[in-house]
């Protein structure tokens, strides 16, 4: 048997596996990407994406929590305002009077408040926001008031 009919025998293997290998190799390089479609998918908007978690694009808002000082430490919220940046609107804007909080209190109301995307979402939130804060409360007499 001559060198080219060797060669030539060998060509159809060598071309299967070549085919083979460049298979395996495509299915290696898109593994990632298949395992985490469906993270990507709920991300950005698939059918099945959940719009309660923060990290959401389409949830992104800002909190405004208008405060005014009692003595040094606390504060009172008299206003939050909710603002979608993506779309330049407000959303919603609420007066309250909240007693006097200790400043960390502020915290309760941006966090309750940071998913209502209507006046009537941040009026529900309101309650949540009480409740949320009522650790924070405080007298006008534990605030340093000189």
């Amino acid at each position: 048997m001559s060198g080219i009919e060797a060669n030539s025998r060998l060509a159809g293997p060598r071309r299967i596996a070549g085919w083979a290998l460049h298979g395996l190799a495509t299915v290696a390089a898109l593994l990632p990407l298949l395992l985490t479609a469906p993270a990507f998918a709920n991300r950005f908007g698939s059918p099945g994406a959940d719009r309660m978690e923060p990290e959401d694009p389409r949830n992104r808002s800002t909190v405004s929590v208008r405060t005014v000082p009692v003595g040094a430490f606390c504060v009172r919220v008299v206003e939050v305002v909710g603002y979608d940046p993506r779309l330049n609107q407000r959303l919603y804007r609420v007066r309250l009077d909240s007693g006097v909080l200790a400043s960390l209190g502020i915290t309760a109301y941006e966090n309750a408040l940071a998913f209502a995307r209507t006046e009537n979402d941040a009026l529900r939130s309101l309650d949540l926001a009480r409740h949320d804060a009522e650790t924070f409360r405080r007298s006008p007499g534990q605030c340093g008031q000189q």
